[in-house]
């Protein structure tokens, strides 16, 4: 019987085209090359604000464009692609026993249009609220910027450890669960240390159902 319980996926850039769906918003919204942007930026990175402050200081900027969600999800269904058979993906790995979950500091926006509730067993994001379809500057704040909060919740959940879990992603908030587990697999990842933590890397263009078949050989 495998030890493998557990399969978590990153969502932006690892199942799909769109790396950052925060940066996707801040261009809908005209925000992205502001200076104000570029200073939360700096602020976050320098650890002089908490990952919450600045979520909530890049939805008031973005909130205060008068945004709807409406042409949002218009904008963002005509650009974002899921990874080359992601949803037979999901199909076999549940074949082969896995439970599977998405934790994404992203916005709802990518995993709703996405629909990944319906296909897998959790699927967690940070949530802007939306008021009259327009976006607010209130935001719930699920995933916390290294993720540990829900990965720990998730073990918790299903009774395992850190060796029991596979986990799959591509960018900087995903070292810490990475250093976490045994079984890291990097998609399409730029970071020398996901990397060199990665025990199996795919780059671009993006077939999961290779992720399927390197799965296939461990469990």
């Amino acid at each position: 019987m495998s030890k493998y319980k557990l399969i978590i996926f990153d969502v932006d850039g690892t199942l799909t085209n769109i790396k950052n769906s925060w940066q996707e918003l801040h261009k809908l919204a005209g925000t992205w090359d502001k200076k104000e942007t570029k200073n939360l930026i700096e602020l976050y990175e320098k650890k002089i604000i908490t990952y919450k402050e600045f979520c909530e200081k890049e939805l008031f900027l973005i909130s205060e464009t008068k945004i709807k969600e409406s042409s949002i999800l218009s904008n963002l269904q005509k650009t974002l692609l899921p990874h080359k058979n992601l949803y037979k993906m999901f199909f076999d790995l549940k074949n082969l026993g896995l439970n599977i979950a998405t934790i994404s500091s992203g916005l709802q926006f990518v995993s709703n249009i996405l629909n990944l509730k319906k296909y897998i067993d959790f699927a967690y994001f940070n949530e802007v609220k939306i008021k009259e379809d327009f976006l607010t500057n209130n935001f719930n704040l699920i995933v916390d910027d290294d993720k540990l909060n829900i990965f720990y919740e998730l073990l918790n959940f299903y009774n395992i450890t850190e060796d029991n879990v596979i986990f799959v992603g591509d960018g900087r908030n995903d070292i810490p669960i990475s250093k976490k587990v045994k079984m890291f697999l990097a998609l399409n990842t730029e970071i020398l240390e996901l990397k060199n933590i990665a025990k199996f890397e795919l780059s671009s263009p993006i077939d999961l159902d290779i992720i399927t078949n390197f799965i296939k050989t461990i469990i």
